[in-house]
């Protein structure tokens, strides 16, 4: 992507960041070679979560006083990286699905908020709310808000974790990199 090489995932970068500009490529590739760090380490700790509310996937736990690339190969260390899943997760979410929210999207989601600090960006931004104004309402969940979300304010969409699991997602399976039913057997032992 940083080269402009043809199936580099430029196609899917531009769905989901919008045109490529130097601080937004930049701060993407930073984030997802910190999330290919915490994912090659084997530090990143799953657990099933029967407290989580119907609509919840997952959750992701960051440490005290928050993130920063700086620490994040300490904390890799320490084996702090913990995501909760859901039983929403294991019962309503597909494994791999590009269109909708899938299992294999919403671990990346999740480990993008802990590696790079990433958020939820609130609806709001969308429906004509002064963008400089602190994130409010609804989240930007799902593909079609999160592709709003890159066509109009895309220093915004490279903050959603949702923009993350979604262009990790469409990256992956154009890379026939994910095969339709991965399983999950022995993720939790």
């Amino acid at each position: 992507m940083q080269r402009g090489q043809p199936h580099g995932g430029t196609h899917c970068y531009k769905l989901f960041f919008g045109p490529s500009m130097p601080a937004r490529l930049n701060r993407v590739v930073e984030v997802v070679t910190l999330m290919d760090l915490a994912l090659n380490s084997s530090s990143v700790q799953f657990e099933y979560n029967v407290s989580c509310g119907a609509t919840t996937n997952a959750v992701a736990f960051t440490p005290d006083g928050g993130w920063s690339a700086q620490s994040i190969k300490d904390l890799l260390k320490s084996g702090r990286f913990r995501v909760s899943l859901c039983l929403r997760f294991f019962t309503a979410l597909p494994q791999n699905d590009r269109m909708n929210q899938s299992r294999t999207g919403t671990l990346l989601h999740e480990l993008s908020h802990i590696v790079g600090n990433i958020n939820d960006i609130a609806q709001n931004h969308i429906n004509g709310a002064n963008i400089t104004a602190a994130p409010s309402g609804n989240t930007c969940y799902g593909r079609p808000l999160a592709r709003q979300l890159a066509d109009g304010w895309p220093d915004l969409a490279v903050e959603n974790a949702e923009n993350y699991g979604f262009f990790l997602t469409d990256l992956l399976a154009e890379a026939s990199l994910v095969a339709e039913d991965v399983s999950l057997e022995g993720l939790f032992n």
